[in-house]
């Protein structure tokens, strides 16, 4: 693979165990989680400096050696996404500036993907539109052409819409269909026996017979039976060509939804996904799981229930527009916007849903590749965390009074909640960024980046959770958190408490406007949430029975380890 750095050129080669990637695929590469992978630079004396060559694997640094002998970049041959399931992207940076993302579909164990399963079921509890975060990369969008697989949400979505117009105008579907009036013949019968024409009769005269018959006809003196005559009347059709389409139209919804029915029974059943061709990565790893089982796991009761619950009013309205009202079933016409549809606003929303219908295709769980920086599990984990801070300081006592959603995520999860008790407030910031000192824009007691390396064209941090505490005396102080979806181990390993206080405390301050002053005393926390590992880990390791601030630490949160309440207090009692 070659990567252009305005006149420089160089070539990545990938290792994962022990198959080679000279050309590296753009569609996401499937690996399992305790794979080994290394990746290899050459033609490097074509960049200024070697050092200018960085890549990060999300939030990591791979450790890059210099073969002299080979004039190559290789990083160590490791399971580097032993952390990770779902997608995971690797970016090869060249002075600070990005030539290639490379996105990995990572599957992973049971025992992981069960205690994720969890966390999405815990944050959907919360907000069920969560799941469109979480899943985000499960999603497929629509194509007007039809060249693209809609998901299952999708699919149900849009089937619920049609499904609903119907069932606005249920038992008075007579009164708003298209219907003309049909010439029909009519056998007799005392309700009739008005309304027979003189020329019914004498067309028919061969049929009459003598009778007693009280439902018989009076002529010249003798009764004769009117059993086999039959009689011109005209009824109500609603056969139709528009009736036939919207027949078509319901049948090819139930037949989908049978289909659906039969997808997520067989996966949770044989953990195998039925079409060859969109889940062929599932058979070459077996009792390996994929964020798509994840998807279908999580949402299968509650999609099943929807499913049968639609297919039970598609059979209501068939049976109405079929059986009662007569309308044939022709085969799945495609939707026509006729004179009469175009006057009618019950046709017009059925017929644009049933255009869209038709331009689904089928039913399926892929990538998105529009939303490759939000679909990692990580977010997942930091959703998890979120709420949970939210659930746990509710229930310390403190009360929400503002709250505001998130700038990108609108409506799916706040960016900032402000918390009240007593005469004290608890601010907490998520993904907020702290920009670089400005004596014209930073604010009083606002936190704000030091840039202490010239070449770095970063300029500012982002930390996951910040809690800001406001003192009755106005000083403020800070508590930051960062979500890392790893083991203690891998924290160990990376030295990620070292880097975390590098960066919120070495490089970040509070600005006093006041004294014109910026200080980090009053950043008391900084904290590594991890869900994985037994290891408790702190930068202040080798001293004991003594605290030294900033608090720089690990903590393990996860469905069964959730003891923040200890932190809550630690806020309170810096009042």
């Amino acid at each position: 693979m070659i990567f252009s750095a305005g006149s420089q050129m160089i070539n990545v080669t990938l290792l994962i165990n022990e198959e080679v990637f000279y050309e590296i695929p753009s569609s996401p590469i499937t690996i399992l989680d305790n794979d080994s992978l290394q990746i290899v630079i050459k033609n490097i004396d074509l960049v200024d400096n070697i050092n200018d060559i960085e890549i990060y694997i999300e939030d990591y640094i791979l450790p890059l050696h210099y073969n002299e002998y080979n004039q190559e970049l290789t990083s160590i041959k490791d399971n580097v996404f032993r952390e990770s399931f779902g997608y995971s992207t690797i970016r090869l940076y060249i002075n600070n500036d990005i030539y290639k993302e490379i996105i990995f579909n990572v599957l992973t164990h049971q025992k992981k993907f069960e205690q994720i399963k969890e966390m999405v079921s815990y944050l959907i509890n919360k907000n069920n539109l969560i799941l469109d975060i979480c899943f985000s990369r499960t999603k497929l969008e629509i194509s007007p052409l039809g060249d693209s697989k809609a998901t299952f949400e999708s699919t149900l979505n849009l089937a619920e819409e049609i499904v609903s117009i119907f069932l606005t105008k249920k038992n008075s579907f007579s009164k708003v269909l298209k219907h003309y009036l049909e010439k029909n013949k009519e056998g007799f019968d005392n309700f009739n026996n008005f309304n027979i024409d003189p020329y019914e009769i004498f067309n028919n005269i061969s049929d009459l017979f003598p009778s007693n018959d009280p439902e018989s006809i009076h002529i010249h003196g003798r009764n004769f039976s009117l059993d086999k005559i039959k009689r011109d009347i005209l009824i109500d059709s609603y056969n139709v060509e528009e009736n036939q389409i919207i027949v078509g139209g319901l049948i090819s919804i139930k037949n989908k939804l049978i289909d659906m029915q039969t997808i997520l029974f067989h996966e949770l059943n044989t953990n195998s996904l039925t079409y060859e061709h969109e889940y062929s990565n599932f058979k070459k790893f077996k009792n390996q799981y994929d964020i798509d089982n994840l998807y279908l796991f999580i949402t299968t009761n509650g999609m099943n229930k929807r499913i049968e619950n639609l297919i039970n009013s598609i059979d209501l309205i068939l049976f109405e527009l079929q059986k009662k009202l007569n309308i044939k079933y022709l085969g799945f016409l495609y939707p026509k916007i006729t004179q009469f549809v175009k006057n009618s606003s019950f046709y017009k929303n059925i017929f644009i849903k049933l255009f869209d219908w038709y331009h689904l295709g089928s039913p399926s769980i892929g990538v998105n590749q529009n939303l490759t920086k939000i679909r990692s599990t990580s977010k997942i984990y930091e959703l998890f965390c979120l709420y949970h801070f939210i659930e746990k300081i509710h229930e310390s006592g403190w009360n929400v009074i503002k709250s505001q959603e998130h700038s990108f995520f609108k409506n799916f999860i706040p960016e900032y909640i402000k918390f009240q008790k007593d005469s004290y407030i608890l601010e907490l910031f998520y993904d907020k960024t702290i920009s670089s000192f400005d004596q014209e824009l930073s604010l009083n007691n606002d936190l704000v980046y030091l840039k202490h390396n010239k070449k770095s064209s970063l300029d500012f941090y982002t930390p996951d959770f910040i809690f800001k505490i406001n003192h009755i005396n106005g000083n403020v102080k800070y508590f930051i958190f960062d979500a890392k979806y790893s083991s203690s181990n891998t924290l160990y390993k990376y030295n990620v408490l070292d880097e975390l206080y590098r960066k919120y405390y070495t490089n970040l301050a509070i600005f006093n406007s006041e004294s014109m002053t910026l200080e980090s005393k009053n950043i008391l926390a900084i904290i590594a949430i991890h869900p994985y590992g037994e290891k408790y880990l702190s930068k202040w390791k080798n001293i004991k029975n003594i605290t030294i601030f900033p608090i720089v630490e690990t903590f393990k949160l996860n469905n069964s380890d959730h003891n923040f309440n200890k932190y809550i207090s630690f806020f309170e009692s810096s009042l």
